[in-house]
């Protein structure tokens, strides 16, 4: 890392940080309002597709196609949160 970047949090990082969860584990707890806003608040383009699909499988279980691309993996995760 040079000198004046400053190394980004990993996607699941972030939103523990944002629900203020002391391990990403107790994001499975968080309620599922809480963790919509703190997904929607989300950029899309500050993460890797890697990351938005290990997101979709430790959040929810389920695994999606990577090639559906970011923008779609974050709907995904909001559209689980709102409708589940």
């Amino acid at each position: 890392m040079r000198g004046t970047e400053v190394e980004k949090e990993e996607l699941l990082g972030q939103l523990r940080n944002i629900t203020n969860c002391m391990i990403i584990s107790d994001l499975r707890y968080v309620g599922k309002d809480v963790l919509y806003s703190a997904i929607l608040s989300l950029n899309v383009d500050d993460y890797s597709m890697k990351e938005w699909h290990d997101a979709i499988i430790y959040l929810t279980g389920n695994d999606v196609d990577k090639s559906i691309g970011k923008a779609a993996a974050k709907e995904y995760l909001c559209d689980y949160y709102r409708h589940n």
